[in-house]
């Protein structure tokens, strides 16, 4: 049971790492940048917190699937 509790934590571990971006390059130059933007009406991208969602989702998933498999393995004990 302690193998399989390891070998769920090491799978969401791996889940949510491999979820997040790095997104780090060097800058081009050391100048700093002064053009003026004048055009206030454009919208930031997203940066992905919707995702949270389908994370949960799939961590509940996992969960639920590695208990029903649990629990039949302990019925076939029996």
């Amino acid at each position: 049971m302690k193998k399989k509790v390891i070998a769920v934590f090491c799978a969401l571990t791996l889940m949510f790492g491999m979820s997040l971006t790095a997104m780090a390059e060097a800058s081009p130059s050391g100048t700093k940048d002064t053009t003026d933007t004048t055009n206030t009406t454009s919208k930031a991208p997203e940066t992905g917190e919707a995702n949270l969602l389908i994370y949960g989702v799939a961590a509940a998933a996992l969960l639920s699937g590695t208990a029903v498999i649990s629990r039949k393995r302990l019925e076939a004990l029996k």
